[in-house]
């Protein structure tokens, strides 16, 4: 929220706890003031613990693609260093589920940082469409 020069931020937990801490910003020197620092919820080590089985594989025809528990996205766009990853069945079940991989300039590869929403429209491949998979990851 801003109010002409100042700039009010607050937990990013404000939502689902209603945390109360907040840090106030003028915008003119960009100097930040604590205005309330009691949270009231734990740190949070790990933003989707849920985001277990994460792996990069190869499509039929050859696109990269993302694996995250059962479910397979599609690479939407990619902007800095920063890819967007839609599912792939966003058009036939109409899907929302994304999720956003950051890639590290050491070592070249992805690592999954965000998923988007993890509400899936429609049930995982079976794991025979898997083991499929997983042979032609492989190959």
């Amino acid at each position: 929220m801003m109010k002409k020069d100042t700039i009010y931020w607050r937990c990013i937990q404000f939502r689902a706890f209603r945390c109360p801490a907040r840090h106030r910003q003028n915008r003119a020197t960009g100097l930040l003031e604590l205005v309330h620092s009691e949270h009231n919820h734990e740190q949070i080590q790990t933003r989707h613990p849920d985001a277990k089985n994460v792996s990069f594989i190869r499509s039929k025809r050859g696109a990269m693609q993302l694996h995250v528990n059962g479910y397979f996205y599609t690479k939407d766009k990619t902007r800095n260093n920063i890819t967007f990853w839609s599912c792939t069945q966003a058009r036939v079940y109409c899907c929302a589920a994304r999720a956003s991989s950051v890639s590290t300039m050491l070592s070249g590869s992805d690592n999954l940082s965000k998923l988007t929403n993890v509400h899936h429209s429609w049930k995982p491949q079976s794991s025979d469409n898997l083991w499929l998979m997983e042979i032609r990851r492989t190959a």
